[in-house]
């Protein structure tokens, strides 16, 4: 069963790499914001959750994993992922209204126990601790089908290829940071349609996007009129951003707990038939 609480003071619909600022300050008065007994606090939070009967999840929004409805009811990957391991857990799933702003500090003044769909940065991991990845967030390099240009990664870092990158933004990062001797062309608050646009149109040679969610709509929408490189599955080694669950820092029954429920559901299959229900236009667009 899930319950929703709280009241949503503007979902953030950013990249996952937003840092919570002051989660640290926080830290020191998480016991005593978050009313947990000495006992738990001793025992840990999986204790905590189990003696509550709820496992509280911060309900920050990040297509397709944690989605809200105008009814306030959450659903996605993760929430079907965090209703299963509230069943083993022998729980409820409740999801506390949150924005990506205070995700960080929520779980060390103890508002909720974990956040889901966050990534990985060292910053965040001075203040919380993290779960095995679950899935990765990184960029691809996108090419028109029938371009002669690029076969491989290593074919786009020349001169006479020729990038569509948002200007400032995290794709130009990684376009600039991969193929330094390539040309980059920026686009002021460009969308992702747009610059596929330029590709298409073959004013620009290459742009980056991002898998499994944008590249999802990509080949969605267009078919097998763009290639990707290194695949439209496997994204460059630059600028990656691993998703995990967070948590209480220390807290390593809890972390075991999380470890233990994604790689049962690896292994069975189940974590990737998720992604393959939710990585589509219905559910990222809609």
């Amino acid at each position: 069963m899930t319950r929703d609480v709280g009241q949503q003071s503007g979902a953030c619909r950013g990249r996952l790499w937003l840092l919570a600022a002051g989660a640290a300050a926080l830290a020191a008065g998480a016991l005593a914001a978050g009313g947990a007994s000495p006992a738990a606090a001793e025992d840990g939070v999986l204790e905590e959750i189990k003696q509550r009967g709820t496992l509280r999840v911060a309900g920050v929004v990040y297509r397709p994993l944690i989605m809200r409805r105008p009814s306030g009811e959450y659903y996605g990957a993760d929430v079907e992922f965090m209703g299963e391991l509230a069943d083993e857990l022998g729980v409820e799933l409740e999801f506390v209204n949150a924005g990506w702003d205070t995700a960080v500090a929520g779980i060390t003044t103890g508002k909720w126990d974990m956040v889901p769909a966050m990534c990985v940065t060292p910053k965040r991991e001075e203040v919380v601790d993290f779960s095995v990845p679950y899935m990765t967030i990184g960029g691809v390099v996108t090419v028109l089908s029938e371009n002669d240009k690029i076969s491989s990664v290593e074919d786009a870092n020349r001169p006479e290829v020729l990038f569509a990158n948002v200007a400032g933004g995290w794709s130009e990062q990684i376009a600039r940071e991969a193929f330094p001797n390539a040309t980059h062309k920026e686009f002021g608050g460009a969308t992702d349609d747009q610059l596929a646009v330029e590709v298409l149109s073959g004013r620009a040679d290459a742009a980056i996007f991002d898998t499994p969610v944008t590249i999802a709509l990509i080949v969605e929408q267009y078919g097998d009129r763009f290639k990707f490189f290194p695949s439209a599955t496997e994204p460059l080694d630059v600028l990656p951003c691993p998703v995990a669950y967070a948590y209480e820092k220390g807290d390593d029954a809890f972390g075991q707990a999380l470890n233990d429920f994604i790689s049962a559901r690896k292994e069975s299959g189940a974590l990737q038939a998720m992604f393959e229900k939710y990585m589509t236009a219905e559910y990222i667009q809609e």
